[in-house]
């Protein structure tokens, strides 16, 4: 990974949030910047590390708290493997659910920049759930206003899809957020997925 060429992306995708309208333009929708854009996800590793650590402790805390980890045991290379797995398999997905819903829209000209747009923005959005997993950790909150701020990052993430659809699709708000739910959608069934064939790979 080019580490200048993934700064300035992510530096877009910030922008971007904040409804910098020239924020597109700064990130390199090529053939290549596509191929690019998905080494983002070797930033979002070990982001996905710390999540599942906190999921793990939120479940020992609240038993009505559901993960795919299994709560009374450890985490361990195993787990590490099994959450990486999943998540790339997700990153491969996304494309896929992309490409069919722009074809039912008639949008697959825009199919790179939504992607790339997504891709660095997918950064972003796991920063959204920093505070709540450092303040948990950390002993300052208690689960329920873990739980709290994780829905108001949860609120964040979904303006910021409709956002990242509404520029790089140029279409209006009201089928930018549609997008957006159906991605939030999408991501709940592969979660549910995931969560009924985790016993089949992890102990506990």
């Amino acid at each position: 990974m080019n580490i200048a060429n993934a700064l300035a992306s992510i530096g877009a995708a910030w922008r971007l949030f904040l409804r910098d309208p020239k924020a597109l333009e700064d990130m390199d929708v090529s053939t290549e910047g596509f191929f690019r854009s998905f080494g983002a996800v070797l930033l979002i590793f070990p982001l996905n590390i710390l999540s599942d650590l906190f999921a793990m402790r939120l479940a020992q805390a609240r038993p009505d708290v559901e993960t795919t980890l299994p709560v009374d045991g450890g985490y361990g290379i195993g787990e590490i493997f099994f959450s990486t797995f999943v998540l790339g398999i997700e990153w491969l997905l996304f494309p896929v659910f992309a490409y069919v819903l722009l074809r039912l829209l008639g949008l697959t000209e825009r199919f790179v920049h939504y992607v790339v747009a997504h891709n660095w923005g997918r950064v972003i959005m796991d920063l959204f759930n920093l505070p709540a997993i450092v303040l948990f950790a950390s002993g300052v909150v208690s689960a329920s206003v873990a739980l709290d701020l994780m829905l108001v990052s949860l609120g964040f993430s979904l303006y910021y899809r409709a956002q990242i659809a509404r520029t790089a699709l140029n279409a209006g708000w009201g089928l930018a957020v549609g997008i957006a739910l159906l991605e939030v959608l999408m991501t709940i069934v592969f979660a549910v997925g995931v969560s009924q064939t985790s016993s089949l790979w992890l102990r506990g």
